[in-house]
């Protein structure tokens, strides 16, 4: 059986709440991992979803996966493991939104990546400015001039 084959199925089975059954599916690799499938995964599972993307190599989607739970760490060695290079920008936008503290976390680690900044430190002021986010400024550009 695979996800092609079974679109209907699996479907099914994901809306009736059989996370477990379509888990156990992924393990015994009757499924092709697709983004397809890994977005139906979505709806219930993140972990279960990051698995898919990962193995139908769908790196946009494993790095949104790694910001919805908040495994930020893992963001620029994925990218930088399968050659992505995604937009931190609009990533920092999208996160200060969601959790200031968090986009404040993940500036600081894109600023001081190994191999150097992986984003200009006046765009990650803009992008904290913009949301009015003076504290997160302040503790950014204080690590920054370090």
């Amino acid at each position: 059986m695979r996800a092609h084959a079974l679109p209907t199925a699996v479907d099914r089975d994901v809306q009736q709440g059989k996370g477990a059954m379509v888990e156990q599916w992924l393990k015994d690799d009757k499924l092709e991992c697709s983004e397809g499938l890994g977005d139906m995964v979505a709806a219930f599972a993140q972990k279960m979803a990051l698995s898919v993307y990962l193995r139908a190599n769908c790196p946009e989607k494993v790095i949104n996966c790694f910001m919805m739970t908040g495994d930020f760490a893992n963001i620029v060695a994925y990218a930088t493991k399968v050659g992505f290079r995604p937009d931190y920008v609009l990533m920092l936008q999208n996160l200060v939104r969601q959790n200031p503290k968090a986009a404040e976390e993940l500036a600081k680690m894109l600023t001081n990546a190994e191999g150097g900044p992986l984003v200009d430190a006046n765009m990650v002021v803009d992008v904290f400015m913009q949301m009015n986010r003076i504290q997160e400024t302040t503790s950014f550009l204080l690590d920054a001039l370090k």
